[in-house]
């Protein structure tokens, strides 16, 4: 098989950016390195992170997005029509998961269905706003993301919207999306039935509201194909997320675990066991 240069080549400078990592983590990270050809020249490594706001937005969006003190709280809100969503589940997920603080708002927002149309009506504000749809009768997640922006509120860095209703991106207008998130701090994902692919797709777009680009380097959450690779955060991103929220590397893997043996996610179950012991290692050594 030909060695595809140019995606060891950003591995190896993305790697050369992290700084006091043991040899032995590495390589457990390079296990998981994508196996295809790597096409795109927009790699977000950790300076481009640290750089964001500073430079012009790149085609993923993000590049607007800054790095602020003020990235703190996620609120959810939910938008189901007709599914039981258990929202405490995900604030538990989020939590875990990105490590800042997630609250459940209570907008008083609500979805609906009227004479063959799409609305969301703002009870409190007693606002309503109709929503674009497809011939397939998907909403346009940007007609949700036009509302969300409107009332987003100023002390909350990034919200999600749970609906259950197909939607679609107006830039691939027949095909169904899991989720879609814009620069301006908002997201939409769709409910699903696989918990591991809905748990994935919301911290994955809720990481790209925070600035996070798709990964091509790595099998990681933040890669594109996020429904068919692990949900587990490759060594970059990682690194992105420690900027973002000073953590306890050992104490979210083991957080993660505890949520992984809960939801039976067995392949990230064994990764995280791993890395666990593998952080043990190094401080004893240290």
């Amino acid at each position: 098989m030909k060695k595809d240069l140019k995606g060891e080549k950003f591995r190896n400078k993305a790697l050369q950016q992290i700084k006091n990592m043991n040899p032995q983590i590495l390589e457990q990270f390079q296990e998981i390195q994508v196996e295809q050809d790597i096409v795109s020249e927009d790699i977000q490594l950790l300076d481009d992170f640290i750089k964001m706001g500073q430079q012009e937005p790149n085609e993923e969006g993000t590049g607007r997005i800054q790095i602020k003190k003020n990235f703190d709280t996620i609120g959810i809100i939910n938008l189901s029509l007709e599914k039981s969503v258990n929202l405490n589940d995900i604030k538990q997920w989020i939590n875990t998961y990105i490590g800042l603080k997630v609250n459940i708002l209570n907008l008083k927002l609500v979805l609906y269905y009227e004479k063959n149309l799409y609305y969301i009506e703002d009870l409190k504000n007693k606002k309503k706003y109709k929503l674009k749809r497809n011939k397939y009768e998907s909403i346009d997640v940007f007609s949700i993301f036009d509302v969300l922006i409107q009332i987003k509120p100023q002390h909350i860095c990034s919200l999600i919207a749970i609906i259950d209703q197909n939607i679609f991106d107006p830039l691939e207008p027949e095909s169904n999306i899991l989720g879609r998130a814009c620069g301006d701090g908002v997201c939409v994902v769709q409910f699903q039935d696989n918990k591991k692919e809905f748990y994935g797709t919301i911290v994955h777009e809720l990481m790209h509201t925070l600035g996070f680009d798709h990964c091509y380097l790595w099998n990681c959450l933040m890669n594109e194909t996020v429904d068919c690779c692990s949900i587990n955060l490759c060594i970059n991103d990682l690194e992105k997320l420690f900027l973002i929220k000073k953590y306890d590397k050992i104490k979210r893997y083991k957080c993660l675990l505890s949520f992984y043996m809960k939801e039976g996610f067995k392949e990230e179950i064994l990764w995280v066991q791993k890395m666990i012991k593998l952080y043990e290692s190094q401080n004893q050594l240290n």
